[in-house]
């Protein structure tokens, strides 16, 4: 476990030990954004997921909100500060699959300290292969490019939109590697999810 002395003072002995046995990825962030705890699973998820640098890359006060898209960063802010305003925990479900595997996780945040800090466990929900066999859109091809040569990929979901009939199609290679000149946005059904009130104002390209 990697934790910031600051964020400990948060926690009991017992309790760091029982997050550092825990099989689910967990982190713990300062009110900013910044990482203070990650635990042996999230290590260990990394690794598994071909990601082995990811310690090094974010060690401990590098700011989580660099990681996330823009389009997605709103969404995560709102809830974090709602946990940590409120008191109460925060939870909404992600989808976190590679090319070959879908994978659901359920995200649960619990304020720490007050407002200070904030513990986020990710609980898998599903793990399975995808079906075999490809359907239309599920290989690279010509149609999900646009005119000057980009794709629109959900930054959620990851699926890509078809340009001829706006269609969102899960494509598995640019889900384990963004296509070259991708544009992350929300597809539709992602928008109503993550931003009621700003669905009908969702990015669409032409």
């Amino acid at each position: 476990m990697r934790v910031d002395d600051e964020f400990q003072a948060l926690l009991d002995d017992a309790s760091l030990e029982r997050l550092d046995d825990e099989r689910s990825p967990i982190f713990g962030i300062f009110a900013d954004g910044r990482l203070a705890l990650t635990n042996a699973a999230w290590d260990r998820f990394a690794a598994e997921n071909g990601a082995p640098e990811l310690p090094r890359e974010w060690p401990l006060g590098r700011n989580v909100y660099e990681a996330i898209p823009g389009e997605l960063e709103p969404f995560y802010r709102e809830g974090w500060e709602w946990a940590g305003e409120s008191g109460h925990p925060w939870s909404h479900s992600y989808e976190c699959s590679s090319a070959d595997v879908y994978r659901r996780y359920r995200m649960t945040t619990y304020p720490m300290g007050g407002s200070e800090g904030l513990l986020v466990v990710n609980s898998l929900v599903v793990d399975a292969p995808r079906p075999e066999g490809r359907g239309p859109g599920t290989s690279p091809r010509d149609e999900y490019r646009q005119a000057d040569g980009s794709t629109v990929q959900c930054s959620h979901c990851r699926r890509t939109m078809h340009v001829a009939t706006g269609r969102w199609d899960l494509v598995p290679e640019w889900v384990q590697r963004w296509p070259d000149h991708a544009r992350g946005t929300l597809c539709d059904v992602c928008a109503v999810y993550h931003y009621y009130e700003e669905a009908r104002r969702t990015p669409v390209a032409h």
